[in-house]
């Protein structure tokens, strides 16, 4: 098991606060807006993963590699009965 610290901790929490508000957003021009201000946010940057990240992502490697993985139906599948008991 990986442990998180903090930081990513508060890093997810704000980044899925976000994302909840983007998903009732309905004006059409403003998620344009928004999308392109990412697009160039993200364009310019070069990513930087702390230690956690990459251990994060040799976990999921590994778990790729080890055929310990979903299908996307299967994921979608238990998304939704997620949501429903939300």
């Amino acid at each position: 098991m990986v442990l998180i610290p903090i930081e990513m901790s508060q890093i997810n929490i704000l980044r899925n606060s976000i994302i909840d508000k983007i998903l009732v957003i309905n004006d059409l021009s403003f998620l344009k807006a928004l999308a392109h201000n990412l697009e160039l946010q993200s364009a310019d940057s070069i990513v930087r993963l702390t230690a956690t990240q990459k251990k994060l992502i040799q976990a999921g490697v590994k778990d790729l590699e080890s055929g310990n993985t979903i299908s996307q139906e299967q994921m979608d599948k238990e998304d939704l009965k997620w949501l429903e008991e939300m």
